[in-house]
């Protein structure tokens, strides 16, 4: 439940440092938005205390969907003490966009998700579209690996084994959960499309 997991992450945040930074990288992941919401809010509460890890998870999280979280790590990043680190990656990504360069992978992440929407929505992408999606799925920001891998699912037919065995041998031991989630779905639909056809 969210409110469970929100509710613990207010809660971590009055332990600080105590608490291991991998479970503060699980709840900035987690499905729901307002549980990552809370997470930037409880990491803002523990100002400087917060170690680089932490800093640079919510600069990551600057990619983030939700608006509301995006707002709450900007004020966590200004609470930390971070906005300086935090200017000089946006800076960057936005200069090597200006001079025509790829831009560095928090802008990128809202281009990505789109695109992996888009490819969805198609019934039968090209192989060009197609290749691209399946690099997708090794996208560091979460959602975007989460946007690519539902696509697949919609998608369904036409998905080489590579990509299938690609999911099913090395997804689980991935983190964030959500992640692994939307693969069980994906995969779901892509290998009952495969079942009717073969039954057909």
């Amino acid at each position: 439940d969210w409110r469970v997991r929100q509710a613990a992450a207010q809660a971590l945040g009055g332990m600080g440092e105590q608490v291991p930074m991998e479970r503060w990288l699980t709840l900035l992941a987690h499905a729901d938005w307002r549980v990552r919401q809370a997470a930037a809010q409880a990491l803002g509460g523990m100002g400087e205390q917060v170690p680089e890890a932490g800093v640079q998870a919510l600069i990551a999280a600057l990619a983030d969907t939700d608006s509301d979280v995006r707002q709450a790590v900007v004020q966590a990043i200004r609470r930390i003490h971070a906005p300086a680190v935090a200017f000089r990656r946006l800076a960057n990504e936005a200069t090597s966009a200006l001079l025509g360069d790829v831009p560095g992978e928090i802008f990128m992440a809202f281009v990505e998700e789109r695109f992996a929407e888009a490819i969805g929505d198609m019934r039968k992408p090209p192989p060009h579209l197609m290749q691209h999606l399946y690099g997708l799925l090794n996208w560091p920001h979460w959602q975007v690996q989460v946007r690519a891998v539902e696509a697949l699912g919609k998608i369904r037919r036409g998905i080489p084994d590579a990509v299938i065995e690609t999911l099913r041998q090395n997804w689980r031991v991935r983190e964030p959960r959500s992640v692994w989630v939307a693969v069980d779905d994906a995969l779901a639909e892509i290998l009952s499309a495969d079942t009717l056809e073969d039954t057909a």
